[in-house]
């Protein structure tokens, strides 16, 4: 019964929550602390106790409001006592990072960070490797890292599009027998689209799901 509590948007996932607003609409964050108070209130019913040390709030868009939230919270002393919910510049939503620019740039540089870590990883492991087993191991372990969730993060700009690149640009050249060769020819002879080709794709994909009903 928690979404009935609100006047705005919820989304719920296991044991989190959260409560979304348009702050250009007249009265939203007015509305919006509204939606704690009663949230709040549905805690105190149900005996679920909410941490808002462990809360934050994200504002997204060139004109952030400078409205400060707040909830009722256990203070140091053991006493109840009302806390600022603090103001984040990012938060990780089911292992995409949202920014405030919504430019995930910090969701690009997390993601490659570990897929090229997993490539070392494999450049450590194996003396030889054959194309076949390559293209197994960078299937299975490096490449899910690249694209998941990429239907939320999709880059805009060139330079995040050629950062999520680099990672297969390097990996392929982990064959010895391909060194020397462009990065085109090392995809075409390993049988890989480029990271860029299988976004757009994929996006062509989820949209004609959308449009014939399939979604």
């Amino acid at each position: 019964d928690l979404p009935s509590c609100v006047q705005n948007v919820i989304s719920l996932f296991a044991d989190d929550a959260k409560v979304f607003a348009r702050s250009d609409c007249v009265g939203a964050p007015e509305t919006l602390q509204e939606d704690l108070n009663s949230l709040q209130d549905w805690s105190d019913r149900w005996l679920l106790r909410f941490h808002p040390q462990k809360c934050s709030v994200l504002k997204l868009g060139n004109r952030k409001s400078e409205f400060e939230y707040s909830m009722r919270g256990i203070g140091d002393d053991g006493r109840e006592c009302t806390v600022t919910i603090a103001e984040a510049d990012s938060e990780k939503d089911l292992g995409i990072v949202v920014d405030s620019n919504l430019n995930f740039k910090q969701q690009v540089s997390q993601m490659t960070a570990k897929a090229n870590k997993v490539v070392g990883i494999i450049r450590r492991s194996f003396d030889h490797l054959s194309e076949e087993l390559f293209v197994q191991l960078f299937k299975t372990l490096v490449r899910p890292l690249l694209e998941y969730g990429h239907v939320i993060w999709q880059p805009s700009s060139k330079l995040l599009c050629a950062d999520i690149e680099n990672v297969q640009r390097r990996a392929t050249k982990l064959l010895s027998s391909l060194t020397n060769k462009e990065y085109s020819e090392r995809l075409a002879i390993l049988g890989l689209p480029s990271l860029e080709h299988r976004r757009k794709r994929g996006d062509m994909i989820d949209l004609y799901k959308y449009v014939h009903g399939i979604y």
